[in-house]
């Protein structure tokens, strides 16, 4: 009776087992895993202005300002009490070194009209009439100063030497060595002038009277200048012009 039962039970528990077998399982948790959270674009970095360069200020000038361009008339006397007359073409800086002109025998200052301009260096056209067609009367004669190079000019006419085409009606050396003298004086007395840098330079009678000035200049106090410039003695006139 037990085995008549037992199979029957066996029977059902295999059928129940197998229908369990088929029931539908519980679905998987569909949630969405978060999405990968994507980094952050990258932002250009924030354009910083290019440095602006500061200028340099301007050098303040240490001297007076230079004088203007235009030859000054200029009228001094010899030691023997003969009026001269000169032009006095003032640097582009102030005090600056001059060169006085002596001219030849067969002229006058108006020799030296162009080259004073030239050595000038300012920018300034000769404002006479020259008297000739020579090769220094032409500006386009002579090269460049370099650019910031300018020196004071003074030119003058040897007693009796006046206009430029008459020439000299005579020249006695001891007449013109006071005029020498007296250019060299007035030189150091000019508005503007390095009394410690001064030259001469001359042609025919003026390369005479150039040196002679110079030596005479070198050999007496010259009391004007070295009272207005406290400068080392007046054998200075002739260093070299830099």
């Amino acid at each position: 009776m037990f085995r008549r039962f037992f199979i029957p039970l066996l029977f059902i528990v295999i059928l129940l087992t197998a229908c369990n077998l088929g029931k539908t399982p519980t679905a998987a948790s569909t949630s969405t895993p978060p999405a990968a959270s994507e980094p952050p674009a990258e932002q250009p970095p924030a354009t910083q202005p290019p440095p602006t360069a500061t200028p340099s200020p301007s050098p303040t000038p240490s001297g007076p300002p230079a004088l203007p361009p235009e030859p000054r008339e200029i009228t001094f006397q010899t030691s023997d009490g003969q009026t001269l007359s000169g032009y006095y073409y003032p640097a582009a800086v102030n005090p600056a070194p001059l060169i006085v002109f002596m001219h030849w025998v067969g002229g006058d200052m108006s020799d030296w009209y162009e080259i004073a301009v030239w050595l000038q260096n300012r920018g300034l056209k000769n404002p006479f009439p020259n008297p000739g067609s020579e090769s220094w009367w032409d500006p386009t004669w002579f090269p460049p100063v370099p650019e910031g190079v300018s020196y004071g000019v003074f030119i003058f006419s040897f007693r009796d030497c006046a206009p430029a085409n008459a020439g000299c009606a005579h020249w006695p050396p001891e007449l013109l060595l006071l005029d020498a003298q007296a250019a060299m004086l007035k030189a150091t007395e000019l508005e503007g002038v390095d009394p410690t840098k001064i030259v001469a330079m001359g042609s025919s009678i003026g390369a005479d009277g150039a040196p002679d000035g110079c030596a005479w200049g070198t050999s007496r106090s010259l009391a004007p200048a070295r009272a207005r410039s406290r400068s080392r003695p007046a054998v200075s006139w002739i260093s070299p012009i830099p």
